[in-house]
């Protein structure tokens, strides 16, 4: 994903590119290769967003291959990262707006880190990393709905 949208964002410096990462996703080194990439050409057209939700597939990602600090990490590359509460649809809207309107007249390209409880809400799934992958069947999905309200 972050590899292609630096492509386009290069090739096309007057587009905005938005690219939403997964953090078991940053356990690849072409994420990396990427950011690296995003930093040394000074992409300011490309927006990244990372689902730090803190699981992959089959269990929470410190027990796979731990990600943190991102904002130091991500941060060393003279990148903008910025840790925000990725259930804060207000503030990711105008963070988004702000970048496609360039309201925000940044040094670096930025990378918000937002911070995600995946299955918010929904009690049987909240950090249940089988839920990355598992079909929900029609008496959860009733559940689901009725928790949700």
């Amino acid at each position: 994903g972050l590899s292609v949208t630096c492509g386009k964002a290069f090739a096309n410096p007057k587009k905005k590119f938005f690219c939403i990462l997964g953090d078991g996703e940053l356990n690849e080194g072409s994420a990396w290769e990427a950011l690296m990439f995003l930093s040394q050409h000074q992409l300011k057209n490309i927006l990244v967003l990372i689902d730090n939700n803190k699981q992959e597939s089959l269990a929470m990602t410190d027990e796979i291959l731990s990600i943190e600090s991102l904002e130091k990490r991500i941060g060393g590359m003279k990148l903008i990262a910025e840790r925000v509460d990725g259930h804060k649809i207000e503030l990711l809207v105008n963070k988004i707006e702000s970048f496609i309107n360039q309201k925000n007249n940044f040094d670096f390209p930025q990378v918000l880190i937002c911070d995600t409880i995946k299955g918010k809400g929904v009690s049987f799934m909240e950090k249940v990393p089988k839920w990355h992958h598992r079909k929900i069947k029609d008496f959860e999905f009733d559940i689901a709905l009725r928790e949700l309200k």
